[in-house]
Formats: structure tokens, sequence, C-alpha cells
């Protein structure tokens, strides 16, 4: 169940990787063809970050096409984005689709506003809210199920305390026997 809650608040959360952990120096050469990967990959990571970041966002992905262009060929096909949200229910994202697309576009080169498409899908609601008010005992809170189980718990710690405290008072007060000295005589 625990588990479960952490799924519907986006944890663990994704790992974002930044363009110089994608570009590490190693090796003399690269090939070209793994160097576009290696930058798309970059670029989707990066905007994806970015939207993770607005309120109410679980998570957010970035799906980039970028076509190469061909030396020889005049035929030019556009770049698109496809992107992803996942956010929490009863946080109106709708409304911000224009300036999501606007992200997109501004931070990928080549990228035309109406070659991006936005997909927005709820999360299902907050188990949190379905939960029952918290007790609280002293300075904690707890499940209302809880609270005997934290007095008995309390009173066998105090026993035992109790118990210790008054055995080792015994042995410290109790009338000690002198050893007699042995082979006087």
């Amino acid at each position: 169940e625990a588990v479960d809650l952490l799924q519907d608040y986006g944890y663990p959360r994704d790992k974002f990787d930044s363009i110089g952990a994608l570009f590490p120096k190693e090796g003399l050469i690269s090939s070209p063809l793994e160097e576009r990967v290696r930058y798309i990959y970059a670029l989707s990571q990066d905007v994806s970050q970015t939207l993770s970041q607005i309120e109410g966002v679980i998570t957010a992905r970035v799906h980039l096409v970028m076509p190469e262009g061909k030396p020889f060929d005049k035929t030019v096909v556009p770049a698109s984005a496809s992107v992803f949200i996942k956010y929490r229910e009863g946080t109106e994202l709708a409304a911000f689709v224009p300036q999501i697309k606007m992200i997109v576009n501004n931070g990928i080169q080549g990228l035309t506003y109406d070659k991006i498409s936005v997909a927005l899908f709820p999360a299902p609601a907050d188990a949190l809210a379905a939960a029952p008010p918290l007790a609280e005992v002293g300075w904690l809170r707890l499940a209302p199920g809880s609270v005997a189980s934290f007095w008995v718990l309390v009173g066998t710690l105090l026993a035992l305390a109790v118990g210790s405290l008054s055995g080792n008072l015994y042995q410290f007060l109790r009338p000690r026997k002198r050893a007699e000295p042995s082979g006087a005589g």
C-alpha cells in the first residue's frame, strides 16, 4: 500500500541525465549518428526536466523527432515533438498547454509551435484524502488504531525501566558479607 501511495505521487522521480553525462570524454572518436542520438536525447531530457518543475506535474516526458537532412535532398521534413504529462488530479493544467508548447518550442531549435502535441493524463485521486484523521498523543500524531498499542508500549518500557532501576538500587544498597581472611592460624 505504501509503494502504491508513493507511485501515485510520482516517486521515485525520474532521473534526468545532464548533457555532460551524456557526452563523456571517452574514446577519441564518436560516430556522427552516436553524437546525434545523444544530442537529441539530451535536449529531450532537458525540456522534460523543466516541465517536471510545473506545480502539480508528477512526471513529464518529451519525445523528439528531428529528421536528419540529407546532403542532396531538397525535401525538408519538419521536426516534431510529443509531450506526455502525468499530473495530480485537481490540478488544472489544460490552461497551461500553450505555455508548455512555448517552452518546448523555444527550447528546441528547428521546432515549430504547430508541430508540438501535448497529452495530459490525470493521476488517481490522492489516497491521503481518504485517510482517517490522526489522533494526537502529546507531541505525536498517531493513527487512531495505534493509540492503544502506543500506550501498551509506553507502559511496558516504563515497567522495564522501573524494574531495572530497582534491581540496580537493591544490588547497590544491600549489605555485603565481608570475606574473612582464610588460613589465619
